[in-house]
């Protein structure tokens, strides 16, 4: 795998670049080109909307973990409002943003994640 699809795939920072302002600056970060960068994880059988969706799912759990307003998480994972980002928990997960950081905070639920 390439050093900057592997940085692309396991970097939080990258990512949350990739879900607020998109493919075009990750690529301009990892100094390549949008279209190296989408060819790059085609190459690994990865949609980069896969990834996307798989990503923003995955920090979504973890930023709802801890204490940061709604508001601001969902700005930092790219929704253009705290509704879009309502939306996207409710149909992703069945429930909403303030449930699910309920859940997360439970034991139940991290034994669930693991």
């Amino acid at each position: 795998m390439e050093a900057s699809l592997r940085t692309a795939l396991s970097d939080d920072e990258a990512d949350l670049r990739l879900l607020r302002f998109g493919v075009r600056i990750v690529a301009e970060h990892l100094g390549i080109s949008e279209r190296t960068l989408r060819r790059q994880f085609q190459r690994q059988g990865i949609r980069l909307r896969d990834h996307i969706r798989r990503r923003r799912r995955e920090l979504a759990l973890r930023l709802l973990g801890g204490d940061l307003p709604v508001g601001t998480l969902a700005s930092r994972l790219g929704f253009s409002s705290s509704q879009t980002f309502a939306r996207f928990v409710r149909r992703e997960f069945g429930e909403t943003a303030t449930g699910l950081r309920r859940r997360i905070r439970s034991a139940g639920f991290v034994d669930e994640l693991a």
